[in-house]
């Protein structure tokens, strides 16, 4: 097992009602570290699922997902709490800011939400706050801000705690076609820079070639030859 991800006979059945839904199909992976992974598939392929059970936002109903060698299944509550605050950043199709918050303040969430100390990170706030753009708007609020930029914030946050996976849900699927080109740039911009693995989910064969290799799902399983270079 070398990859920085690796999921083993993953599978993931979801109850409505009396019947059961098999959406993941006994799903076998690795990613290596510093690899833009994309996961490409159409709606109710189980792409997004997939993605949340890498990222522990959910549990495999069977099989192992591995992070760095860590059995990430089989964490408790309070070991997932503190992965998703150190080891993971995530960014999701409609930002999820903090309207009361400005940018700054928004970006500096996951370290307060850490117990951090926010002086610790004036630099590496200062480093984001460059590579996303947003200098000059670092007292604006959400509202103040447009979509794109909005996503930007989303992203610096992201990588406020330096962890050293990023799960991207169509992180440009709420944005026009010039601001998704923009955003999917920055993306692929920041995980070079600072030498982040990052796995996306979407449906856009356009912004998976953002990433160094795609994966293609269809009904709950990976297509033979999915593991292609971008």
């Amino acid at each position: 097992m070398s990859g920085i991800i690796v999921a083993e006979s993953v599978r993931k059945n979801f109850k409505t009602g009396k019947s059961e839904v098999e959406v993941l199909r006994g799903i076998d992976l690795e990613i290596q570290k510093g690899e833009f992974v994309s996961i490409m598939g159409q709606s109710g392929s189980g792409k997004s699922t997939l993605l949340y059970l890498l990222g522990a936002l959910d549990r495999p109903s069977s099989g192992k997902i591995y992070i760095d060698g860590i059995d990430i299944s089989g964490m408790s509550d309070r070991q997932v709490s503190r992965f998703h605050r150190r080891d993971v950043g995530f960014i999701f199709q409609f930002y999820n800011l903090v309207p009361n918050l400005n940018v700054e303040d928004n970006i500096m969430l996951p370290v307060l939400l850490d117990h951090g100390r926010p002086g610790d990170y004036t630099e590496r706030l200062a480093g984001l706050l460059e590579s996303v753009g947003l200098e000059e708007k670092r007292r604006f609020t959400p509202r103040e801000l447009s979509g794109g930029q909005q996503q930007r914030v989303a992203i610096a946050r992201a990588l406020i705690m330096d962890p050293e996976i990023i799960f991207a849900d169509e992180p440009v699927g709420n944005l026009d076609s010039k601001s998704g080109t923009d955003v999917m740039g920055l993306l692929k911009e920041v995980s070079q820079k600072y030498e982040k693995t990052v796995v996306q989910v979407t449906h856009s064969a356009e912004y998976a070639g953002y990433g160094t290799k795609v994966i293609n799902i269809k009904d709950g399983v990976i297509q033979p030859g999915a593991f292609g270079e971008s």
